[in-house]
């Protein structure tokens, strides 16, 4: 049985979460990554006491949202990005194909956003 797969990075945001995953593919023969993103929300059961997951939000958890998607946009993409890669591609067909496969490979360091 294959070992369930972890996310190479999980960013929180006060209660929010988003949870990364690499999946590397073949293009026109050369290997990109793509990457996605789960968000989820952390919260006690108030009968229970058990912390719970889900994925519904609450309009008060929008503000949050946006600051964990920015702040996750910013680690794949700026954070990571190799110039050259673009001007291999020749264009911006692929943005996702220039990110370095080993930036977040094997961190186990989860970021918390707080404000």
């Amino acid at each position: 049985m294959e070992a369930k797969k972890k996310p190479i990075r999980v960013i929180r945001c006060r209660g929010l979460e988003a949870a990364v995953w690499r999946d590397t593919r073949n293009k026109d023969g050369r290997k990109i990554d793509v990457y996605s993103i789960k968000i989820s929300k952390s919260y006690k059961d108030k009968n229970t006491g058990e912390w719970k997951n889900t994925d519904f939000l609450y309009l008060e958890d929008l503000p949050r949202l946006a600051t964990l998607a920015n702040e996750t946009y910013r680690q794949l993409c700026l954070h990571t990005w190799k110039p050259q890669a673009q001007a291999e591609r020749g264009s911006d067909e692929d943005r996702y194909a220039g990110l370095d496969e080993n930036t977040y490979a094997g961190d186990d360091e989860d970021l918390d956003i707080t404000f």
